[in-house]
Order: structure tokens, then sequence, then C-alpha cells
């Protein structure tokens, strides 16, 4: 359940594909699509692809795509610059996000902890709602929210925040942590159009320091910290 996930290709250390895992049960028993043809015990093998307790990186120029199969990655992803993340499975779960590349999600996700560094584009809109451990966006960074939004943790933003909604039903933006809003940070929300529709919940401290801090009139903004 920590080494493997759906979707691995296990080979025997001379290369030869054993099969592709098509679903994990428990730590001893899982089912093998692409089978061979022979039975097979006792072989060392060999893992391809990542694993749900690994580490991964995605690099320059390289993309991944979560859509047929949700992940639940408990190690941390990295998404470099040049790199590009595309989550269409509504069930994808990281514990620990940090971009410096282009994240994009399309039906909503959990993003664990999540940092966007310099240079670094989360996009999180089309459908469904998302959700962050902690959310901080350094300088230079920018996340474009367009659909519900829930921050369990603290918020940290140095670089850029805008907030827009695609269609008329109302986007609800929770922060249960504190809010600061750094020199230099940029806040936006949509003053005009659906956008107007979005309301934001603030249940801790909001502190701004911000250059840039664009409201809706029409917006409901509610504080319960101070």
């Amino acid at each position: 359940l920590t080494e493997l996930s759906v979707g691995n290709i296990l080979k025997t250390t001379g290369n030869i594909q054993i099969g592709t895992v098509a679903f994990i049960a428990s730590n001893t028993s899982l089912t093998l699509a692409n089978i061979p043809a022979t039975t097979r015990t006792s072989i060392p093998y060999n893992v391809q692809g990542v694993g749900p307790a690994d580490n991964a990186i995605i690099a320059n120029t390289h993309t991944v795509t979560i859509a047929a199969r949700p992940v639940n990655q408990t190690g941390t992803v990295t998404v470099n610059a040049g790199g590009t993340l595309t989550v269409s499975n509504a069930g994808a779960v990281f514990s620990t996000l940090t971009v410096n590349g282009t994240v994009n999600g399309t039906s909503g996700n959990s993003f664990g902890v999540l940092t966007v560094n310099n240079g670094g584009v989360v996009n999180a809109g089309t459908n469904g709602s998302y959700i962050a451990s902690s959310l901080t966006v350094n300088s230079g960074g920018a996340l474009n929210i367009s659909r519900s939004f829930t921050v369990n943790g603290a918020t940290s933003i140095s670089g850029a925040i805008s907030f827009s909604s695609t269609s008329v039903t109302a986007r609800n933006m929770v922060f249960t942590g504190p809010v600061t809003l750094n020199s230099g940070a940029s806040w936006n929300e949509a003053t005009t159009g659906n956008g107007a529709n979005n309301t934001y919940n603030f249940q801790n401290n909001f502190t701004n320091n911000a250059s840039t801090f664009t409201t809706s009139n029409t917006s409901l903004h509610t504080f319960s910290g101070a």
C-alpha cells in the first residue's frame, strides 16, 4: 500500500514485464493486468512508475496528467519550472505540492500543503471544489481560482491570487487559519459579472499589506478573526 500504486508496471530484474498493477487489496494482495502466460513465483522485481509514498518531480518540458485513476500521494510532488501537472480526477489527493511550473486542476482536488514559487502558476477551475492544508504564494507566483476553495491552515501571499466564477453559482472561499497579504502581494476578486457571486469567510486573523487589493462590492465578506 505504500510501495505500489495502480498503474505501476512490475518487471523482473532482467527487465521482463511481469504485469501491470490493476488493483491493490492489502499489503500482501494485489491484482495484475497484462499478466504473463506462465505462473511465476519468488521472483525479484523492479517497479516502473511512481508509488504513492514516493517523492515525485515533474521536470522541465515534462507533462503529467492524472485522469483515469485517482492518486493519493503521501510523498512530496514538485513541479519544476517548465513542467506541467494536469489533474482532472476529483479523487486525487496530495500531501505536499510545490509548484515552480504549471498545475492545472479541472475537477476539484486536495492540494495538501500548497506552495507556489516564483514563476509557478496554479489554475484551479472548471468543476469541483478545492482544498489546501495551507497556502503559500511567494513573490512571482500566481494562484487562479474559479471554484470554491478552502484553506484549512495558514495562508501567506506575496505573489498574486485571483478569484473568479465561470457560472452564476456562488463560489465559497473559506480560510480557517490566519491570512497574511505581504508587501508586494496582489489580491484580485472579480468586480463585475459572475465573479460577484463569490463569498469569502475569514475565520482567523486577516493582515493586509498587499500592494493591490481588489474586492467585489457585491460579494459577501465575513470576518470572524481579529
